[in-house]
């Protein structure tokens, strides 16, 4: 792996750099200097450029095996995963998917302590939500177009395949598009399914909710509400070809009727409703492991037991 060190430059660029980081912030695309390694993401780009990414702290590595693994089933390879924290690393790095695996963000290393399962609302959990736009940012900046995933989702189909290719397939051209968090009615955007291309539009989205995830921090918000505060602020940035993921294909976790045991693959959701990804959002953690299971969507590969994630995870404690 690459290691976590910035580029040597001379002294006398310095001023150049911090003019590069500026324009990267009001929304123009610039070289990432540090993170993310492009040649690193450049042997697993699709042919379209494309990548599938996940953000993982050392809590839930055992739902990164179960995304990363339902991945290869599917034959899905144009993946990574993102550790945000040093022991999500090395847990990760023993396990058949370290070649998908990169670095910790070198913005991360100096005052991440959330090394346990953030749990749903808590300080943790916002804390480690507030850094998405910036690592999305990093990652874009490589020229690449990403689905991005929260980790406590899993793919029932392949994606690629029975979703994006219908909607190309369709005339559908778009370079952003999102979830919707919630039944028919609502207006309220998830920031757990994300497609994003390398549109200087979509660094600007980027660009402000970074910013907004900046001011909300300190009032005990996280990125969702950041996300939204823009999206109704810009009215939705009409600028930018927008795409809202189908409902039904990729339902919100709060619709979803967890306690109902189905075989999400072999019953009817499977073909009559092309139901796409599951994701156990808004619920607490101890919850979300179960709830796949009664779907048939827990399948992990065993290579972090949850002894091994215990130690190693700071006995799995929610800072």
């Amino acid at each position: 792996m690459h290691p976590l060190i910035v580029q040597e430059q001379q002294p006398n660029h310095t001023t150049a750099v911090r003019r590069r980081e500026r324009r990267g912030r009001r929304g123009r695309p610039s070289p990432s200097i540090i993170w993310p390694p492009k040649d690193t993401l450049d042997r697993f780009v699709d042919s379209q450029n494309r990548l599938v990414v996940t953000f993982v702290n050392c809590g839930y590595c055992q739902f990164a095996d179960n995304w990363a693994n339902r991945l290869d089933t599917l034959g899905v390879t144009n993946y990574i995963l993102v550790p945000l924290d040093e022991s999500a690393h090395r847990l990760l790095m023993n396990t058949s998917f370290a070649p998908h695996v990169l670095d910790v963000p070198p913005f991360l290393l100096q005052n991440n302590n959330a090394n346990g399962a953030a749990d749903f609302g808590t300080a943790a959990f916002r804390t480690l939500t507030m850094t998405r736009p910036r690592i999305l940012r990093a990652i874009l900046e490589q020229n690449v177009t990403i689905f991005y995933n929260d980790v406590d989702s899993v793919w029932c189909q392949n994606v690629w395949e029975e979703y994006f290719y219908q909607q190309e397939q369709n005339q559908n051209d778009f370079s952003f598009a999102y979830a919707m968090d919630g039944a028919g009615g609502t207006t309220e955007k998830c920031t757990c399914l994300l497609y994003l291309t390398p549109d200087p539009k979509v660094f600007e989205v980027l660009s402000q909710w970074e910013r907004t995830c900046s001011r909300l921090h300190g009032d005990g918000q996280h990125d969702q509400t950041a996300f939204n505060v823009i999206m109704r602020r810009f009215k939705g940035f009409p600028n930018i070809s927008t795409h809202i993921l189908d409902r039904k294909g990729f339902p919100a976790g709060r619709i979803v009727d967890w306690n109902k045991t189905e075989d999400v693959l072999l019953g009817p959701a499977s073909k009559n409703n092309r139901l796409m990804m599951l994701h156990v959002n808004f619920m607490h953690f101890a919850q979300k492991q179960r709830s796949l299971e009664n779907k048939g969507m827990w399948n992990i590969t065993g290579q972090i037991t949850t002894a091994t994630l215990q130690q190693e995870c700071n006995n799995n404690k929610t800072k």
